[in-house]
C-alpha cells in the first residue's frame, strides 16, 4: 500500500497521526507500506521506520511557497495537480508497485493519474478540504448551506 498525504510526522495534526497509525498498523500485520508526503526542511527525504514503513518526502511547487507560509514545515498541497509531484509519485508507484494507493487530503489531486498504474485508488476525507478551501465550511462569515457526510454515499461508491 502507498499512503499519500499532505503531511506526515514530524508535522502534527489529525490527518498526519491517522496516516502514521494506519501505516504502522498495516506494516505490523505484514503488509509492505510506503508513505509519500510533501517535503520538509527538518526531515530526511527518505527513511525507513522501525516497523518497516518507507517514508518518501517529495517536493513539488510548494517548496517555492514555503517562505510565504506561516508554518514552513507544515505545508498543504495546492488545490490542483502539482506537475512535479505527479512526476515523483508516478516514479514511486513504478518502483514500489502498490496494490492500493490511499490518498489523504488535497494531494489526491496529484494522485488521480496513478489509477492508470492498475493500483486501486482510495481516498479518506479527514476534513472539508475537498469541498471548502479553508477546510472549515465557513464562507463569508456564514456556515455552508449544505453539508454532505461521506458515509451517506459509501454504498453508492462501493458499487
Amino acid at each position: 500500500m502507498l499512503q499519500v498525504s499532505d503531511g506526515y510526522p514530524p508535522a502534527t495534526g489529525g490527518t498526519e497521526r491517522v496516516v502514521e497509525a494506519l501505516s504502522h498498523g498495516l506494516a505490523a500485520r505484514g503488509h509492505r507500506v510506503a508513505v509519500a508526503t510533501l517535503g520538509r526542511p527538518d526531515a530526511p527525504d527518505t527513511e525507513v521506520t522501525e516497523t518497516g514503513v518507507e517514508i518518501h518526502r517529495i517536493d513539488g511547487v510548494t517548496r517555492w511557497l514555503r517562505r510565504f507560509a506561516s508554518d514552513p514545515g507544515h505545508l498543504f498541497h495546492p488545490t490542483f495537480p502539482d506537475p512535479l509531484l505527479v512526476r515523483h509519485l508516478q516514479k514511486l508507484v513504478d518502483d514500489f508497485c502498490p496494490d492500493i494507493v490511499h490518498a489523504h487530503g488535497w494531494i489526491l489531486n496529484s494522485c488521480l493519474g496513478l489509477r492508470l498504474s492498475g493500483a486501486a485508488m482510495v481516498t479518506t476525507l479527514h476534513d472539508y478540504g475537498l469541498r471548502c478551501a479553508n477546510k472549515t465550511l465557513i464562507s463569508f462569515d456564514r456556515l455552508a448551506d449544505l453539508s454532505v457526510f461521506p458515509a451517506d454515499y459509501l454504498d453508492y461508491v462501493a458499487a
